[in-house]
């Protein structure tokens, strides 16, 4: 034991160094690998967030110019017609186009070059802005003429042109720091690669050299296995090979060696054993009066003599376990005849007692089976007929058993369909000898005393005897058990469906990439032809396709969008139940019954996906078969969990959308209230001093004047101004979207 202590400890600390060598180099390479990867990811972000921008900056440029384009049309629109409602656009526009400068000059607010620039064209765009005020005064006070000769003079149009040429300056440059930044994230995506490429590639090295030092541990630990075993396998070999449990003890009766199958049976392993009493280790009692029997061991030391054990003898285990064994002991001596000690040999009789009992209870357990047995027993001659027809097979057939003995089983439970079939296996088995249906277990179906047809299984299992054989059948009634199956087929498969369904619901990254993982797994598990999902457009009452799985396409999929109460799937969602339908063949609210027949549909099923009472859109399927009425609660089963994905991702998606137009409002508002602040101040100073000329924003005729009550107006309608101001942010964000 010593030597085979010291050989394991050498190989186990070679084993261990290597392993920790080989396991660093592994975790070495994973987190290299992983704090490249961190970084490249990190520096892609940001280009791409930078490429945003600039198409950012370049839509609201052209929004702004749009705007100011807007302003000229409804000027010369009154310039022509001297109506007022001409000039709404020209309002709206002047209205908005302080928003949309500030909006270009936030984007651009960390270039300096751009800020100046945007300096300049502010110059320009209040310019065009004070001409345009300048023409409709002079069309008002001196007429058309007057208007038209300031036009000509090409002021406005100079002004018009250098705003556009700054304007179309500004969007070439951002479109020249798109592509550079595009390119950029090109050269970082393939760095991204090709050092993933290396990281693989310095990783697999390293589970190859890990690889490789497992194994030359492993080698240095067969060697010393190796030299371990052949050590001891001598002795292993002597005692191992015995069957029979063997327990030597010393002079006094104190245990020396137990073999391993002396092990097993006492429960008791050599180390623990060795030094203990052997009424300890070896604790037999009588099995029948439960008295502690004399150790044979023991009593071969004090006589001297062979011993050998009484029957009924049992041995308890250190673990408590019981077993009959005989057993028998015999002093050992040396060449001088000296007693060493003595030698119990044993072994397990559980099983030979067991027989013992069972061939004295078989008699009486025969007689019980047939009065008590839950199976029907039927025995029958060579003839068919019935010899023996116990309780429960009057029970389950019907018949009693005198109506019985002596007739043709076939005619009795046999189904009239199988009978040629029961009758031709029994004459081929009785000339042939070929056991075609005896002794396996067969389901089938059989016939009651009333005519009615039951799943049964079936065991027949022949008697030879003197004479001809006899036939005995055991017949079990399996309607609960295949209703049983039926109903943990029906479980198996909703789990598999709800499973598939969570799946697709959690790997999505779209809502449309969740919603068709689930058409697919509600088509495979439901064995349908075709399963849609739509979601359901409050503004405009309709259902929207959105995911759809089909082992076979319909010629045509124009119907990607039903009116809520239109067609099978409008009813559901306007009624808020689900509808399963057997009958779609020439049915008014399924579409294209060309391809209904076609593809040999006949049933449909469908269920309103709905978070509370709210509804969110409808799951539907048509099938080749016949559908259960159980189809709706499978669709229920995963209908909730749908529903509140889809509803989920749409909030998730409005709440960042609003947070991001809240920011934006907010930044907007401040802003507004600083030039209408500034606004105000001018216009005081100009009552002051009427000599100076009057603001660019004075002079724009108005429909009303503001007063001093409108100025003091609730915070409501200044939170009115504000939410117009939102919707006006929200439309801009929406054309850029678009």
């Amino acid at each position: 034991m010593r030597v085979f202590a010291s050989h394991h400890f050498a190989m186990q600390k070679l084993f261990d160094t290597r392993a920790l060598i080989g396991l660093a180099l592994v975790v070495v390479a994973i987190v290299v690998g992983l704090l490249f990867t961190v970084v490249n990811t990190r520096r892609m972000r940001d280009d791409a967030a930078w490429v945003v921008h600039t198409h950012q900056v370049v839509g609201e440029l052209q929004e702004l110019l749009s705007t100011l384009k807007d302003a000229e049309t409804g000027q010369r629109g009154y310039l022509i017609t001297l109506e007022d409602r001409f000039l709404e656009p020209y309002e709206t526009a002047l209205a908005t186009l302080d928003a949309r400068y500030r909006a270009v000059s936030q984007l651009t607010f960390d270039n300096p070059t751009r800020q100046d620039q945007l300096g300049r064209l502010r110059k320009k765009l209040d310019a065009r802005i004070a001409l345009l005020a300048e023409n409709i005064e002079q069309r008002r006070t001196d007429g058309l003429e007057a208007a038209r000769r300031q036009l000509v003079e090409g002021r406005g149009k100079a002004l018009m042109d250098e705003i556009r040429a700054d304007v179309a300056s500004m969007i070439a440059e951002e479109q020249g720091l798109v592509a550079q930044r595009t390119a950029r994230l090109d050269d970082q995506f393939q760095t991204a690669v090709i050092a993933g490429i290396g990281v693989a590639a310095f990783g697999l090295a390293m589970v190859i050299v890990f690889v490789v030092l497992l194994r030359q541990s492993a080698t240095v630990r067969k060697a010393a296995l190796e030299a371990v075993h052949r050590e001891s396998e001598q002795l292993r070999i002597t005692l191992a090979s015995i069957g029979d449990g063997v327990i030597t003890t010393d002079a006094a009766g104190a245990v020396a060696m137990l073999n391993p199958a002396a092990e097993h049976l006492t429960g008791w392993p050599q180390a623990d054993a060795a030094g203990e009493s052997l009424d300890r280790v070896f604790h037999i009692v009588n099995e029948t009066t439960r008295e502690a029997v004399e150790n044979p061991a023991l009593r071969s030391l004090r006589e001297g003599t062979v011993v050998g054990l009484a029957n009924h003898t049992v041995l308890i285990s250190r673990t408590g376990y019981e077993r009959a064994i005989a057993d028998s002991a015999a002093p050992i001596r040396d060449l001088a005849g000296n007693l060493l000690g003595s030698i119990l040999v044993f072994r397990d009789v559980s099983e030979e007692r067991a027989i013992e009992r069972a061939l004295a209870e078989s008699e009486a357990r025969k007689s019980a089976i047939l009065e008590f047995a839950l199976d029907a027993i039927i025995s029958c001659d060579h003839d068919g007929r019935v010899i023996e027809f116990n309780p429960a097979a009057e029970a389950m057939f019907g018949f009693a058993k005198h109506d019985v003995v002596g007739r043709e089983l076939g005619e009795l439970i046999v189904p009239p369909g199988l009978r040629n079939r029961h009758r031709a296996g029994m004459r081929r088995y009785l000339e042939t000898g070929n056991p075609t249906i005896l002794n396996r277990r067969l389901e089938m179906t059989a016939l009651r005393k009333d005519g009615s047809e039951f799943p049964v299984e079936l065991a027949i299992t022949p008697i030879h005897g003197e004479g001809s054989p006899m036939f005995t059948a055991h017949v079990r009634d399996i309607t609960e058990r295949r209703e049983a199956e039926r109903q943990l087929q029906e479980r198996v498969r909703l789990l598999a469906l709800t499973a598939d369904v969570s799946r697709a619901l959690t790997r999505g990254d779209t809502v449309h990439d969740m919603l068709q993982g689930c058409a697919e797994a509600v088509l495979k598990h439901l064995e349908g032809a075709l399963a849609r999902i739509w979601i359901f457009n409050e503004a405009e009452q309709m259902l929207q396709l959105v995911g759809s799985a089909a082992d076979a396409a319909p010629r045509s999929l124009s119907q990607e969008r039903v009116p809520i109460g239109r067609e099978k799937i409008g009813i559901i969602a306007a009624q808020r139940r689900p509808l399963l339908s057997n009958s779609i063949v020439g049915d008014p609210l399924v579409p294209d019954q060309d391809w209904v027949r076609a593809e040999n549909l006949i049933s449909f099923a469908g269920y309103p996906l709905l978070v509370g009472e709210r509804l969110v859109g409808v799951m539907s399927m048509f099938a080749r078969h016949v559908l259960e009425p159980h189809t709706l609660d499978v669709m229920a089963s995963v209908a909730g969990d749908i529903a509140l994905a889809v509803d989920r991702a749409r909030a998730i998606r409005e709440v960042e959308e609003s947070r991001r137009l809240l920011q934006v409002t907010l930044a907007g508002i401040g802003r507004f209230r600083a030039v209408k602040k500034r606004r105000m101040f001018s216009c005081t100073i100009r009552g002051i001093e009427d000599s100076r000329p009057r603001p660019l924003k004075s002079s724009i005729p108005k429909k009303r004047s503001v007063s001093s009550v409108d100025r003091r107006r609730p915070s409501s309608t200044r939170c009115g101004r504000a939410a117009a101001f939102a919707r006006r942010i929200r439309r801009c964000h929406g054309i850029f979207a678009n």
